[in-house]
């Protein structure tokens, strides 16, 4: 099915998070404000940001994403009456 001109990959459609921060664009943010960056090497890492995010993008859009994974794991943790998972309780 077409929506909007995209084709949805999975029946009744999926939901993924695109994370924006990622440690490509923390680098590429900390450029930025460095005066010691020179234009070439922030353009380097800007280039290598919108690459990794265009990465995570594709995978998360043909369901290769792992939030959806995780959050599986925390609601199967819940119905079996199990001790949080410790990766559940970091609080990063």
């Amino acid at each position: 099915m077409w929506l909007g001109g995209f084709y949805r990959l999975y029946n009744k459609g999926r939901t993924e998070t695109i994370h924006p921060g990622s440690p490509s664009s923390s680098e590429w943010v900390k450029s930025m404000d460095n005066p010691e960056a020179s234009a070439e090497q922030k353009k380097t890492l800007l280039r290598k940001a919108i690459k990794h995010q265009t990465q995570f993008r594709i995978d998360a859009t043909v369901g290769q994403g792992c939030d959806r994974h995780l959050l599986g794991l925390l609601c199967a943790s819940r119905e079996l009456g199990m001790d949080l998972p410790k990766i559940f309780r970091d609080e990063v």
